[in-house]
């Protein structure tokens, strides 16, 4: 019997929208972006324009992607390889999970008339709308002992996919390498019977992993990975490759503000995870997967919607800093990729929860935003000159309307006043 190695996302799909075990209600991606302080940048008042994150290439190994939902952005066949089959070259999700973190990232939303979808009116719109996106689906279609949907996939899956992600366009030169890789999922190694063997074999292919995920850091690709989930009764530690250094690490919160029950903690030695993010979010799901009232739209648990917050945070705050946008790799300074650059920021302006400084629960703290653009961005808000023009022409507008409203009270008043004279005579 060969090696079990396998990647496993722990998926928890909910029959009740919005509903997740003991937590009240799964947010919407509006309330996120509030919890992150992010929301004067992604929702300001309409005199200032929405920060975008348009220009940066951005990763997703997962599932897939569901292109038939109308809050999913344009993926071609150039931006999408499946290495669980790679006879298919047309995008698609036979998990949902993809589709939620894609929703997550860079939901683009639409109008919705239909009274079902009240707690949608604009459809998902994701954090970082304006980027690139990649899809690698690295796990396929599985069931786990519950009966429950669950994406699973080699470790050699996942190499190969950050491969195609650092070399898009396969001629050897990383240029085109994406920006920013999400990785919404855990390693999980399954008892095999081979023993030392499959030990062995094990350390091997996760030494690979670690290694591309070394090159290509420093290269300048940065890396958001879950922290991981655990059952009640089961191991909370952070483990490999979510305790690399070279890895931005993302542990989950709820609503308010308080660790998820199913968050890993590191420890002293790993100082991991870095942060945390809200972990219980509503996004996108394909409608033929739904379980709930089949809108398109469910609510998740798990670190896994965590990552693709800090993504989209991310993604934001390079599109908003030149040096980043333009970085070149200096392998004599500090900062040998993008990551350690960012992260540095990151960490530096969390809201700090738990214990005073880094803990193992919530790392630094919980994301800000806002915090963190004010000291990367390049300028402030910028004025959405298209609304001062469209306030002025509204203006002119009305006050046309009423200077010929009164212009013709003037006239039937004068009218009136001639008839009367022409009686009185």
């Amino acid at each position: 019997m060969r090696e079990s190695l396998t990647l496993a996302l722990i998926l928890i799909l909910v029959v009740a929208p919005l509903e997740f075990g003991e937590y009240d209600v799964a947010i919407t991606l509006n309330r996120v972006k509030a919890l992150i302080n992010g929301d004067e940048l992604l929702l300001p008042p309409p005199w200032f324009k929405k920060v975008s994150a348009e220009g940066v290439k951005v990763g997703i190994v997962d599932t897939g992607i569901d292109l038939s939902h109308p809050d999913m952005p344009a993926v071609d066949e150039d931006h999408f390889r499946d290495f669980t089959d790679p006879d298919k070259k047309e995008p698609y999700d036979d998990v949902g999970h993809g589709t939620h973190v894609a929703g997550i990232i860079t939901g683009t939303g639409h109008p919705q008339w239909n009274p079902i979808h009240a707690y949608f009116p604009f459809g998902c719109v994701g954090i970082a709308e304006g980027v690139e996106l990649y899809v690698a689906k690295a796990l396929e279609k599985d069931y786990d002992e519950n009966g429950e949907i669950v994406g699973k996939g080699s470790i050699d899956s996942l190499i190969k996919a950050i491969e195609w992600l650092m070399d898009p366009d396969g001629d050897g030169n990383t240029s085109d390498a994406v920006d920013l890789i999400n990785l919404s999922l855990g390693v999980v190694v399954e008892n095999g019977l081979w023993g030392i063997v499959d030990s062995l074999r094990m350390r091997k292919t996760m030494k690979d992993l670690e290694q591309i995920i070394e090159r290509a850091t420093k290269t300048g690709t940065v890396f958001v990975m879950a922290a991981g989930n655990h059952e009640v009764d089961g191991d909370p530690e952070i483990v490999a490759p979510a305790d690399m250094s070279e890895l931005i690490t993302v542990g989950g919160v709820d609503h308010n503000g308080n660790l998820c029950d199913f968050s890993n903690w590191g420890n002293e030695k790993n100082r991991k995870p870095d942060l945390v993010a809200p972990a219980v979010v509503a996004s996108t799901y394909p409608m033929n997967l739904d379980r709930g009232i089949r809108d398109g739209y469910v609510g998740l648990g798990g670190t896994s919607m965590a990552a693709p917050v800090v993504t989209g945070a991310i993604a934001v705050l390079m599109a908003s800093n030149s040096t980043l946008m333009d970085w070149t790799p200096d392998l004599n300074s500090e900062y040998v990729g993008r990551t350690s650059y960012i992260k540095d920021i990151l960490m530096d302006n969390c809201r700090d929860l738990g214990d005073e400084g880094w803990d193992e629960s919530y790392g630094y703290g919980l994301l800000d935003l806002y915090a963190c653009f004010q000291v990367m961005g390049d300028s402030d808000l910028d004025w959405n000159w298209h609304f001062f023009i469209a306030l002025a022409l509204t203006t002119l507008i009305i006050c046309a309307a009423i200077y010929f409203m009164l212009r013709r009270k003037r006239r039937k008043e004068m009218e009136g006043e001639e008839e009367w004279s022409y009686e009185a005579q």
